[in-house]
């Protein structure tokens, strides 16, 4: 968690994208460990993914 942390602060400089991120990613976490619709989690990682791509600063 800490890793993730540094990470992103080093390479999202916004906190507030950084934050979408992070509550992002727990709500995915949440309904994976509840075996949520499959396809809905796999949409929600996709978007996660997506919105990481494009506010990483290199």
């Amino acid at each position: 968690m800490l890793s993730r942390f540094l990470w992103g602060r080093e390479y999202i400089r916004d906190e507030a994208q950084r934050q979408l991120l992070s509550d992002l990613d727990r709500s995915i976490q949440v309904l994976s460990a509840e075996n949520a619709n499959r396809a809905a989690v796999l949409q929600l990682t996709s978007t996660y993914h997506n919105l990481l791509r494009r506010w990483v600063e290199p």
